[in-house]
């Protein structure tokens, strides 16, 4: 009995103890059009109609990972091309940071940015999303390329 009574106790404090990710789904729109980040195949397309996307906070604390709400395949930057969705390996090339970093308000506008790379930005090109440096020496979204979540809606993690 007294075995059984530990084990509740101990189980209870997992629970309570266990951190509780959220993430949040969002539209990501050109900030300054109608288009929106859509997937077509692997690849990350800007159209006026729109995809959701799952934005969230990884272990460290620091980085965040972006995955197609459907497909569960993951954004990824590759050297010279638009932006893809592979599988999730949380590889250097599939975090990302934002800024402003705080994705708490409603709607937040932000740059995304590399999380190794710290002057590499997500661009919209003609049909999809591109990195590229920014040779700005401020954190303003006024000299980054600006992007709008839409509609979030958080999403508890275990």
């Amino acid at each position: 009995m007294k075995f059984n009574l530990f084990l509740l106790l101990l189980a209870t404090l997992l629970a309570v103890g266990s951190p509780q990710g959220i993430s949040y789904r969002f539209q990501v729109q050109e900030g300054n059009s109608n288009r929106f980040w859509v997937a077509t195949g692997k690849q990350i397309g800007l159209r006026e109609n729109f995809g959701d996307w799952w934005i969230a906070l990884t272990g460290d604390q620091k980085n965040y990972k972006i995955s197609h709400s459907k497909s569960g395949l993951v954004v990824t930057y590759v050297a010279g091309k638009a932006l893809s969705l592979t599988s999730n390996s949380l590889s250097q090339f599939q975090l990302w940071q934002f800024f402003p970093p705080n994705l708490e308000h409603l709607d937040p506008i932000v740059s995304i940015r590399t999380s190794n790379f710290k002057d590499e930005y997500a661009f919209p090109g003609p049909i999809g999303v591109y990195i590229f440096a920014c040779n700005s020496t401020t954190n303003s979204t006024v000299s980054h390329p600006i992007w709008k979540f839409k509609s979030r809606v958080p999403i508890s993690t275990p």
